[in-house]
């Protein structure tokens, strides 16, 4: 019975720290997509707010910028890749221009459809957008290359 408990015990240790790991990636991503989503927001407000222009091509501009923080600060902050930086720069691309049509349709429907504000609408597009980046980072892209694992994992 005793090494049965000790044997819970380890599993309930392993699965913590598995926890803890994914609650600190998601932390770290927050980081990666804080600085993406800066990036984004600043060149749509600016081509948007300031310069007048309609917010479709101000979203691609934006997304383009955007994408290219996200695989620069991600690689330096999150992942641990060896991999062709430019596979991964084509994966993170391919990826933006997935994100982009998500945030396209749900711009319309929210400015066009509903009368929202463009920057309202980027707001609630870019929380829903966030969710769909990090799973496809850590899923796809980057899957098991994360800096902060813990040993059992990286083995894995």
């Amino acid at each position: 019975m005793f090494c049965n408990f000790r044997s819970r015990m380890q599993t309930s240790r392993k699965n913590a720290m598995k926890c803890f790991s994914r609650m600190r990636n998601v932390a770290f991503y927050s980081v990666v997509g804080t600085s993406a989503t800066c990036v984004e927001w600043l060149i749509f407000f600016i081509l948007n707010q300031v310069f007048g222009m309609s917010y479709v091509p101000a979203l691609m501009v934006a997304t383009v910028f955007s994408a290219f923080t996200n695989w620069a600060v991600g690689r330096l902050i999150l992942f641990r890749s060896t991999g062709n930086p430019v596979m991964e720069m084509g994966k993170i691309y391919l990826n933006s221009i997935i994100s982009l049509l998500w945030n396209l349709l749900l711009m319309w429907i929210m400015v066009d459809r509903l009368g929202m504000h463009p920057m309202v609408a980027k707001v609630i597009a870019t929380l829903i957008g966030f969710i769909w980046n990090y799973t496809i980072c850590t899923k796809i892209i980057y899957k098991g290359k994360t800096k902060f694992q813990p040993d059992e994992e990286k083995k894995s």
